[in-house]
């Protein structure tokens, strides 16, 4: 191939840049395929995305409410322990303080999973 020069006819140069032209929109339809294809495959991978992120706070509320449950079950026991008349008063504030501590665990666990809502 020639390379184009000013002083070549006008009708000639139209040709040889109409060949040139030729494989250009070729390309340029499979580059604009391309990116459409690339735009399909990147919403499927936003939406898995997307999904994974609602499981993730789903399995975050459920393990809340699991432990939730748990406190719940470690609480009621040390609550409705018979109170002995003869209890000394350290064994007293042992009780209360085993009661406060479970009862401030199943309060945390509580909160946290009304903010993760």
């Amino acid at each position: 191939m020639r390379p184009l020069s000013a002083s070549a006819p006008t009708s000639a140069t139209k040709a040889r840049l109409e060949r040139i032209k030729l494989p250009l929109d070729g390309l340029k339809a499979e580059i604009l395929e391309s990116k459409r294809e690339l735009h399909v495959i990147q919403d499927t991978i936003q939406d898995k995305l997307q999904k994974r992120a609602a499981l993730r706070e789903e399995k975050a509320l459920l393990h809340l409410l699991l432990k939730i449950s748990e406190s719940d079950i470690d609480t009621r026991p040390v609550i409705l322990e018979d109170a002995v008349d003869d209890r000394s008063r350290s064994n007293k504030a042992k009780h209360l303080g085993r009661v406060a501590s479970e009862y401030t665990q199943l309060l945390y666990h509580t909160s946290k999973a009304r903010g993760e809502q």
